[in-house]
Order: C-alpha cells, then structure tokens, then sequence
C-alpha cells in the first residue's frame, strides 16, 4: 500500500482493503512496527475508525479488535490509538452507565 510507504492510513483506503479481504490490519501493524511503534508518526492524526452505530463499522473495529490481540506491546496501544478502539471501549463504557 503505497500510502503506508509514505506514512499515512487513509480510511477509506483500509475499509476498501478490508472489504476486499486484502489484510489491511497486517499492513497497518507492520508499518507501525517500522516507525517504532510511534503512533504520531503516521497520519492521520484522529482515529481512523471512531465509535459510531455504523454496521460496517462496528465489523471491522470487532475484527480490528480480534487483530490486536496478536500483538503486544507499544505496537498493540499505537494500533488500538490508531484504528480508534480505544474510544469504541469508552463509548461502549459509557453507554452501559
């Protein structure tokens, strides 16, 4: 993915990626793992996929999810930053309240 190569993670791009079935979790989390896990280092600097009611969304941030379980580490936080899990959690916190 050649907007990877220059560092920046489209939206668009990775949900075309994922609805192909083209991996693009493994290609996110490589290149994250290449800038040292430095979550600032790859744009954009919001969260790719923010909590919203969005049935497609909901699906990949469930698969993104399952993904980051595989990895460990300051990779694992900059990858939950990135795709926006993080948020999804609290969202999900503050919904059952």
């Amino acid at each position: 993915m050649e907007s990877l190569a220059r560092d920046c993670a489209p939206p668009s791009l990775v949900k075309l990626l994922h609805e192909k079935r083209q991996a693009p979790f493994r290609l996110l989390s490589e290149r994250l793992g290449a800038l040292g896990c430095d979550r600032k280092k790859l744009r954009p600097e919001r969260p790719l996929f923010p909590p919203s009611d969005d049935i497609a969304g909901k699906e990949l941030r469930s698969e993104a999810r399952a993904f980051s379980e595989r990895i460990s580490g300051a990779c694992q936080r900059a990858f939950v930053e990135l795709i926006g899990l993080d948020q999804a959690e609290e969202k999900a916190d503050t919904d059952e309240e």
